[in-house]
Order: structure tokens, then sequence, then C-alpha cells
């Protein structure tokens, strides 16, 4: 759904900047600034903005009742966001962080173009914009399957769509943005933080992500041809 790029929320002096350009020069802006962590997880590198441009080019959003996918506006530490919104509030109700870039954990991939998708992040129904309980199962019913089994597995299928080289996602143990102490920080309880690492784990096993020789910080997933 090219259209839906328009949806994204900009700051208000930028709107004359298109929302795919703004989430294309924001992507790298955060990855400067978060660089070091990102490096601690073997994520050394970002592609270039001709190549995170033709990865927003041209997407088709999935409507399902009143949900929809869409890239959204980016927070924080997150470069690009993925996320399934409520279609006519667009309320982010699920919503993945992720980075393009040429080179995983020291491996470039074989060629002189292309990319990897590296999945850093994969997050519900945020407690103060919804009750989560029942977000959870209203989007449950309406996708016929967990709304983060859903999200993984589209974002999964738009990176081989895309050309995507490999396809990983930072394993649960070193994911800082799965850290205790950040996810404190940032105002979730225990029980919160619990449920997100419980659906982490699950959404990635049903994706089919794994545990591959030589990689130490990465899940890869076979990219569907």
């Amino acid at each position: 759904m090219a259209k839906s790029h328009g949806k994204i929320g900009i700051p208000f002096f930028l709107r004359f900047i298109s929302p795919k350009t703004y989430l294309v020069d924001r992507s790298h802006r955060v990855f400067e600034r978060y660089k070091k962590t990102l490096e601690s997880v073997g994520i050394s590198q970002i592609s270039s903005k001709e190549h995170i441009k033709d990865f927003l080019a041209g997407f088709k959003a999935r409507k399902i009742g009143n949900y929809a996918t869409s890239f959204t506006k980016g927070v924080g530490e997150s470069p690009l966001r993925f996320s399934i919104v409520k279609r006519w509030s667009r309320k982010t109700v699920y919503t993945s962080s992720f980075i393009l870039t040429p080179k995983i954990e020291g491996q470039p991939l074989r060629g002189l173009q292309g990319f990897d998708l590296a999945i850093l992040s994969l997050q519900g129904p945020s407690p103060r914009k919804f009750d989560s309980k029942k977000a959870v199962s209203d989007a449950k019913q309406a996708l016929k399957e967990p709304g983060q089994n859903f999200l993984l597995r589209e974002l999964v299928q738009l990176g081989a769509e895309k050309g995507a080289g490999r396809i990983v996602m930072l394993r649960p143990e070193y994911n800082p943005y799965l850290d205790r102490g950040f996810l404190l920080s940032k105002g979730l309880t225990d029980e919160e933080i619990d449920s997100l690492k419980s659906q982490y784990y699950a959404a990635a096993q049903k994706c089919g992500f794994k545990k591959k020789s030589g990689s130490k910080y990465l899940w890869h997933a076979s990219v569907p041809q």
C-alpha cells in the first residue's frame, strides 16, 4: 500500500518532505546514534539510502478487517519499523524494529550488491494505549493467529520478495532491546517483560528462525523463494 506511507506521522515542519525520504534519512541518523550498540551484536553497517528506498518502494499492505500492515515512523533506537496498525485510527498494535545491512557478524554478502534484513525487536500492544489483553485477543481473532507471528512472517516474506540475501533476528540473550534493565527503564513491568520475551521466542520459532553454526548473536531464517 504505497499510500500507507502518507499516513506516517512526521514533524509538522518537515511535512514538505516525502514520508519515504523521511524514513530513509531517519534510519541513517538513528544508526549513527546507536552504532556502538548495534556493533556489539554484529551489525556494523547500514545499507545505502538507495537500497532502503528500493525496499520501501511499491509496498502493498495486507488488509484484514480493521488491521493493516504498514511501515511506521520509528521511535527511539528503531532504525525502521514494520507494524500492524488499526486501519482507521492508525494506532500501532504490533511492531517490529529492523535494519537493512550489507554485513552481519563481519560476513558480507556474496557479490557486489544486495542487503541483509536484521530484525531487532518485536513488540505487542502497549498497555499505555490499549487494554492489552483485549487488543491481543481482538488481533488474534481477526488475523487467525497471534499478532506477533503474523507480523514477523509478513516481514520475512517482504524481505524475501525484496531480495534480502539473509534474514536474521537478534537472539534474546544478546538483544539489548530485550535487556530487563532497559525495558524497566522504559516503564514495563516484570510481567510485561516476561510476556514480551515469551512472544519473541514463540514467534521466532513459528517463523523458522534457528541457530546457525558460526553465528553468535543471530538466529537465521530460511529465505523463502
